[in-house]
C-alpha cells in the first residue's frame, strides 16, 4: 500500500486550508487580525522561551496556539514560536497559518542525536537536508529520500556563524516521528550513509516551506548520543547553547 494511502495525493487540492480556518478565527475574534513577521524561529525548549520572555521586548501574540512572541524594536522583524508541543505535525500546521499572516522564513532551533562518532554533545550542526521518515512531508511534496532546506537561508546562516566565529559542522539529517522507536539496524545503516543528526521535525518544516514557497532552515544542538552500544544521554547544556544560537540570529541576522 502506498503513503499516503491515495497515490500522488500531494498533487491533489486540498478540501480545508489554513488560510479559511485563519480567516474564520480573525472573524470570530479567536486569531488576530495582523502577525507583522518576515522571519519565525521556531524553539522547542520551554526554557529558551521563558529567557526570551525575561530578557527581550516582546508583544505576546496570545490568540495563537502556543506562544509566539514578537522581538520590539526588531529591524528584521523576527518572531519566535514555542510551547506548542514537538513533531511535525504541530508545527506544520503553525506553519501553514503564519504564511497566511505573510511569514516567509522559518528558522527551526532545537536539539537532535548525534549519529557519528566524532559529533559531541553540544556541538551544533546546520542542517542542508533530511531523510524523510515522518509522515507529513508526503502530503505536501513527490515521495522522495530527501527534504532540503532553502539553500539561501541556508547560506546566510553559515555566513552569520563563521562571521561570529561559532564552530559548526554541516551534512544531513534523518527526521522521526516517534524518539522512542530508533532502531540499532536505523541508527547503523544512517551511519554507514553519513547522516549526522536524528530529529522529529526538519523533513517536514522543509517539505511544507517548498510546497507553499517559503524558506526553512535547521539548526540543531546535539543533545544525546545514538553510537555505540549504549545511549548516552546529557541535555543539561542543551538550552544554554540554543539560547547563545537565538541571540545571534535576533541580533545579528538581517531580511
Amino acid at each position: 500500500m502506498p503513503f499516503p494511502n491515495i497515490k500522488n495525493k500531494y498533487k491533489q487540492k486540498a478540501f480545508s486550508s489554513a488560510k479559511k480556518y485563519v480567516k474564520h478565527k480573525i472573524e470570530t475574534g479567536e486569531y488576530p487580525e495582523k502577525i507583522d513577521a518576515k522571519c519565525i524561529i521556531i524553539c522547542y525548549s520551554p526554557e529558551v522561551m521563558e529567557y526570551v520572555k525575561e530578557h527581550y521586548w516582546i508583544k505576546h501574540i496570545k490568540k495563537f496556539y502556543g506562544d509566539l512572541y514578537l522581538i520590539k524594536n526588531n529591524e528584521s522583524k523576527i518572531g519566535i514560536l514555542g510551547n506548542f508541543g514537538i513533531g511535525a505535525p504541530a508545527i506544520t500546521t503553525l506553519m501553514e497559518e503564519l504564511i497566511v499572516y505573510g511569514v516567509e522564513n522559518f528558522i527551526t532551533i532545537g536539539e537532535a542525536g548525534g549519529l557519528q562518532d566524532y559529533l559531541k554533545i553540544n556541538n551544533i550542526v546546520i542542517c542542508e537536508k533530511s531523510i524523510r521518515d515522518e509522515g507529513v512531508s508526503y502530503h505536501y511534496i513527490k515521495p522522495s529520500k530527501y527534504s532540503y532546506a532553502d539553500k539561501d537561508l541556508t547560506k546566510k546562516i553559515k555566513k552569520l556563524f563563521k562571521k561570529e566565529n561559532i564552530k559548526f559542522h554541516t551534512g544531513k539529517g534523518w527526521t522521526i516521528d516517534t524518539p522512542y522507536r530508533e532502531t540499532k539496524k536505523e541508527i547503523e545503516k544512517y551511519q554507514k550513509e553519513g547522516v549526522l543528526t536524528a530529529d522529529m521535525e526538519a523533513s517536514a518544516i522543509f517539505a511544507v516551506a517548498k510546497a507553499l514557497n517559503v524558506k526553512a532552515a535547521a539548526i540543531f544542538v546535539v543533545s544525546d548520543n545514538l553510537t555505540g552500544k549504549k545511549w548516552k544521554q546529557k541535555y543539561n547544556h542543551t538550552p544554554e547553547i540554543i539560547i547563545s544560537i537565538l541571540n545571534m540570529l535576533i541580533n545579528k541576522l538581517t531580511f
